[in-house]
């Protein structure tokens, strides 16, 4: 039986040289091999290389999928950190790792008995999940609180245990976020219920801000921002640039501190998902009760149709009875039906109950006719025929 694997390693700060190359190539004779990645699949086997070694000391990011198994690693240089210590603050020891090694943070998130995903193309979640890397050298922790609440929903936290510092934006995730809780399989409940406690990320600088942070940014300022785009230090420039023009014009929104415990956060959850049940339930219903209506609308519309015609209707059941086909048969027992309702609505049920006996006691002999007829409830009592 095959036992899927896919792997990819991205090399974001620098190409891979020739020699780093060459040792991908020893590991792998058929993999995908570029100065900025390595990628490949398994249906039998498996690959040969270290994938912690790898990620320690050659790329900066990696991707690993099964059928039951999903991976996600992260390298972050600690000088471009803004805040190390609150990257460091979110170390799991069960689905989330976070840990130093020499002058990186590594981040790794690992997630056990996966459902096979269908829809999301392997190749696709490096892609998708890359920026997560950028936006954590920026700053922005909201990753690292949804690894945290993934380890809430795998039930890896004890309930006594305080949440970390909720950061901004929890209620507005970006493309690459979603990507995220969707390759771990996080509930979305969780992200609702914990957001809740979560501030407003500012938008994006307006021109005016802009052109004040150009004009009010010193000589020394503007030079050193220059000197470390060039060196590799601040890859991102204009992401740098607009996080200073916001600190300017009013500062970030900061991280809350967390007041909740990880049983409060579950125990909103739980809340959130009853109330969209209640929700979902009374949608329902609504739904089922507008479709009656409807249906009786269009039913009392059918039989006002039909006042007037009975006798050519009783002729047309006749017709089709003698046929003695099945759908035949069933044709004429949903008219008889419709004929019952008609009496109903016209008062004229001592007419229908005869014509129905006569009915009956033509076809005596048809006894697939006449079960049909007991199936929908034409029956006849004998106070009916008496």
């Amino acid at each position: 039986m095959s036992d899927y694997r896919y792997y990819e390693f991205r090399s974001i700060d620098r190409p891979l040289d020739s020699t780093e190359i060459r040792m991908l190539r020893r590991l792998s004779t058929r993999a995908s091999i570029t100065p900025h990645g390595f990628t490949n699949h398994y249906d039998y086997g498996d690959f040969k290389g270290d994938c912690n070694k790898l990620i320690a000391e050659t790329f900066d990011a990696f991707v690993f999928t099964s059928d039951h198994f999903r991976r996600f690693s992260l390298r972050l240089p600690k000088k471009r950190l803004r805040d190390p210590e609150a990257v460091l603050r979110f170390a799991g020891d069960c689905t989330l790792f976070v840990y130093e090694l020499g002058e990186s943070i590594i981040v790794d998130v690992l997630c056990e008995d996966i459902e096979p995903d269908f829809e999301t193309p392997d190749a696709s979640w490096m892609q998708n999940l890359e920026p997560l890397r950028e936006s954590l050298l920026n700053g922005d922790l909201r990753c690292l609180y949804l690894g945290w609440l993934l380890q809430l929903a795998c039930n890896e936290i004890d309930e006594e245990d305080p949440e970390p510092p909720v950061p901004p934006g929890l209620g507005s995730l970006d493309w690459p976020l979603r990507m995220f809780a969707e390759f771990v399989h996080l509930d979305r409940t969780f992200i609702e219920a914990a957001a809740e406690a979560s501030a407003k990320k500012d938008a994006e600088p307006s021109d005016a801000d802009v052109a004040a942070w150009v004009d009010a940014a010193s000589s020394e300022e503007k030079d050193e921002l220059l000197r470390a785009a060039a060196v590799g230090e601040i890859p991102d420039v204009p992401n740098e640039i607009r996080r200073r023009i916001r600190a300017v014009a009013g500062g970030e929104p900061s991280a809350q501190s967390g007041a909740r415990t990880a049983g409060e956060i579950r125990a909103r959850r739980n809340a959130v998902v009853e109330q969209r049940e209640k929700e979902e339930e009374r949608r329902r219903l609504e739904q089922a009760r507008r479709r009656k209506e409807r249906e009786a609308e269009l039913r009392e519309k059918r039989l006002e149709s039909l006042k007037g015609r009975e006798e050519d209707l009783w002729d047309e059941i006749g017709d089709l009875i003698e046929t003695t086909r099945p759908k035949d048969y069933d044709q004429a027992v949903f008219r008889i039906l419709e004929l019952r309702d008609l009496a109903k609505m016209t008062g004229t049920q001592g007419d229908f109950v005869a014509a129905l006996h006569l009915v009956r006691e033509e076809n005596s002999n048809r006894p697939s006719f006449l079960r049909r007829l007991d199936e929908a409830g034409l029956v006849l009592k004998q106070e009916d025929v008496s």
